[in-house]
């Protein structure tokens, strides 16, 4: 499992619905021989922007002002999250700092070794709401690390379960790597996973599940040499995709976990996220990139278009090539 989580923090209760998933992944009882996951909690409290303003020289001439009264607030929330936590018989850590919020959160990664970092979408409304906002894409755009981001719930009544988890696969090495990790977390959660292919042969616009066999899901072309080798080859790639599916569902099953598979047809956003909705996901498992080049790009947008789309947490690996 995760040895060192990270949990940025802002002061505000949207920020902390991730915390309910920190503590599920901090109890989960590790293999033997290795420790419990160490939780590190992290707060940064940025410059007064306001005096900086009123002032612009100020930063050429000091560190940027931070109002005492801000940190001690900042210190007396962040130690009761800490006690909290650790009453709870989980390994904590509590970091206080000053500076940038996104520079500040990839110096701690490095710093204190981070396999995971875990925080909320959004943080507090208004203004801070967009800063945070910002701070979250950032991090999904420069982090090479697994990445938990938890969209707020409406509700606070909301717990996470995470007993389904929908893995989207695009038939590359590189999808294939959030794999282990959706291992990882569907055995801490005793979960069922879905793993989810999408096809989008005729660029459709509409999403169809294809349960039936491939050749059936073809639509009627007209009698020409040209539409009898699209049928063949859509056919083809069609039960491809399905054996590709059916064998990492039977790899995955033979280690003892619960899986099932979907094949779609359509547009990779609307089809992740009607696969969610089926599936009824508490999570959704996914690389931010999936081929090189250009397809590499695409698939880093489908990780954020997925998050926008889906009110659900997404477990997000930045895989590299060295992985």
């Amino acid at each position: 499992m995760y040895k060192r989580i990270l949990v940025p923090l802002d002061g505000s209760q949207r920020a902390e619905c991730v915390l309910p998933h920190v503590e599920a992944l901090g109890r989960h009882r590790p293999e033997k021989g290795q420790r419990q996951p160490a939780i590190i909690l992290l707060r940064i409290v940025e410059p007064n922007m306001r005096k900086l303003l009123l002032d612009p020289t100020a930063a050429l001439r000091s560190a940027p002002p931070v109002d005492n009264d801000k940190l001690d607030k900042a210190r007396e929330h962040l130690v009761a999250v800490r006690d909290r936590l650790k009453a709870q018989g989980l390994s904590v850590e509590a970091h206080l700092m000053q500076g940038s919020v996104l520079r500040g959160i990839i110096g701690a990664i490095d710093e204190f070794e981070i396999d995971l970092v875990v925080f909320s979408s959004q943080g507090v409304t208004g203004v801070r709401e967009a800063l945070f906002g910002s701070v979250s894409s950032g991090l999904l755009a420069t982090v090479h690390r697994a990445t938990l981001m938890v969209v707020p719930p409406h509700s606070t009544a909301q717990q996470p379960e995470s007993r389904n988890i929908v893995v989207p696969l695009d038939g590359s090495a590189f999808a294939e790597r959030i794999l282990p990790h959706t291992e990882l977390v569907a055995r801490a959660y005793d979960a069922t996973i879905t793993l989810v292919r999408v096809v989008n042969l005729r660029f459709d616009t509409d999403v169809t599940v294809l349960d039936k066999p491939a050749a059936d899901a073809e639509p009627v072309h007209a009698d020409t040499l040209f539409s009898k080798l699209e049928r063949s080859h859509n056919a083809q790639y069609l039960r491809e995709a399905r054996t590709y599916l059916d064998r990492w569902e039977k790899q995955l099953s033979q280690k003892g976990l619960r899986v099932k598979s979907m094949l779609l047809h359509g547009p990779v956003i609307a089809a992740i996220t009607h696969a969610a909705t089926v599936a009824d996901a508490d999570l959704v498992t996914m690389t931010s990139h999936g081929r090189s080049g250009l397809g590499r790009v695409l698939y880093g947008g489908v990780a954020a278009g997925v998050l926008q789309a889906l009110a659900r947490p997404l477990l997000i690996v930045h895989p590299t090539a060295d992985d």
